[in-house]
């Protein structure tokens, strides 16, 4: 979408870090193709909801980090 490209990274079976900030691209992402195809009268709500979720998503990594 866009152009955006995510890098892959090598895995190392002696040390796996989860990494949040993958995932939040990859939402980010998935969200924008949402709204995008989405009927246009629905677009702004979709886009608020899916907003939303994704605060919800970082205030749940804050607590839980």
């Amino acid at each position: 979408m866009g152009g955006m490209e995510f890098d892959q990274a090598e895995r190392d079976d002696r040390e796996r870090e989860y990494r949040s900030s993958s995932s939040f691209k990859a939402w980010t992402v998935y969200s924008g193709i949402l709204v995008k195809l989405a009927p246009p009268l629905l677009q702004g709500d979709i886009a608020t909801a899916l907003s939303i979720y994704l605060i919800n998503l970082y205030d749940l990594q804050e607590k839980y980090a």
